[in-house]
């Protein structure tokens, strides 16, 4: 097992004007799971191949442990990965399947054995040894495909978009798993993917990128009670969080502290509120053009103004499409963010 740290890593690619991932600072601790998200051309993936040495680094470096790895080729990084698509053997068995960079590495038949029934045993996957690939599920693929990472005993495991190819109730399901078997295996973790809830059941830690910056890394708790920015903001938390262009004396301002008046930059205020967040029955006037109704909660989708609302009450309410009411956001709710910095106010 080991820690990981990026330094200043930054990583160009020819024809485009930006980098792809831009100075990047970042340490996993040894054991951590570490779930990179962000949406599509953030640079999580490219971020993830440059530690795999599957892609190069054009400045800064790439610690594994106490060793700089950024030249270091991809087989000697002691790194094993997972990724999205299986790519399993479809003429080999799982246990072959498990088992095969063992043999390529020219293990000791016991000891491949040994190996291959403690990661089947892990995985759920004994009674399975002896089929072949065409025989499983998707959510058992994906297993053997993990069965085959674990037993090369890495100091890192990298999952790139693992779960993406099973439907919505398997991955809820295999998620679970991964996330129960690494913390069994205690073995560092970089895992990357588009979906936010993922993202925020999974880590220990999460990495938000943007147009290959760092935007936030902190808990799940801390990335949806604190967002850093305008599009932490905005991106963590499902339905989205509710973002209001207003200004200090603008119709959705709050009384701000002088601490935040003067970290205003300019007159622009951001206003967030979660569905949660607000209050019925006082407030500005909206109309409910939506009613999603999910049992255990109930979202309203509200026009007020300019400005459509989501607000989330008990399930079951008894709110009705082109119902008149009043919102107003809980004072313990809001977030305030520079309109022009697009920074959190403090």
């Amino acid at each position: 097992m080991a820690t990981v740290s990026f330094q200043d890593t930054t990583r160009f690619y020819a024809g485009v004007d930006r980098p792809a991932v831009d100075g990047l600072d970042l340490s996993v601790s040894d054991g951590e799971f570490l779930v990179l998200v962000g949406p599509s051309g953030c640079g999580k993936s490219t971020t993830l191949r440059m530690l795999a040495g599957l892609e190069g680094v054009d400045d800064g470096s790439i610690h594994i442990g106490a060793r700089d790895v950024t030249a270091v080729p991809p087989k000697d990084r002691d790194i094993a990965m997972v990724f999205q698509n299986y790519a399993l053997y479809p003429h080999m068995t799982v246990g072959e399947n498990i088992g095969f960079h063992l043999k390529l590495a020219r293990v000791p038949v016991p000891e491949r054995r040994r190996r291959v029934a403690e990661a089947a045993a892990l995985l759920d996957l004994t009674a399975y040894l002896d089929r072949k690939p065409a025989r499983l599920s998707g959510g058992q693929r994906q297993r053997v495909a993990m069965g085959r990472a674990i037993v090369r005993e890495p100091s890192v495991f990298l999952m790139d978009e693992p779960l993406s190819n099973l439907d919505a109730q398997l991955r809820v399901q295999t998620r679970t798993q991964i996330a129960s078997l690494q913390r069994r295996l205690g073995v560092t973790t970089l895992y990357v993917t588009h979906d936010q809830v993922e993202a925020m059941t999974m880590g220990d830690r999460v990495a938000v990128l943007r147009d290959g910056v760092l935007q936030q890394c902190d808990t799940p708790i801390g990335l949806f009670a604190r967002p850093a920015n305008v599009f932490v903001a905005g991106f963590i938390g499902s339905p989205a969080m509710n973002l209001l262009s207003t200004t200090v004396d603008g119709p959705w301002s709050v009384p701000l502290t002088p601490a935040q008046r003067s970290a205003l930059t300019g007159p622009g205020l951001v206003v967030g509120v979660r569905p949660e967040g607000w209050t019925i029955g006082s407030g500005v006037d909206a109309v409910v053009e939506v009613v999603e109704e999910l049992g255990s909660d109930q979202y309203l989708y509200c026009r007020a103004g300019s400005e459509v609302l989501t607000v989330r009450t008990p399930g079951m309410a008894p709110w009705q499409r082109g119902e008149r009411i009043r919102l107003a956001p809980q004072r313990e709710s809001v977030h305030l963010f520079d309109s022009a910095t697009g920074a959190r106010l403090p």
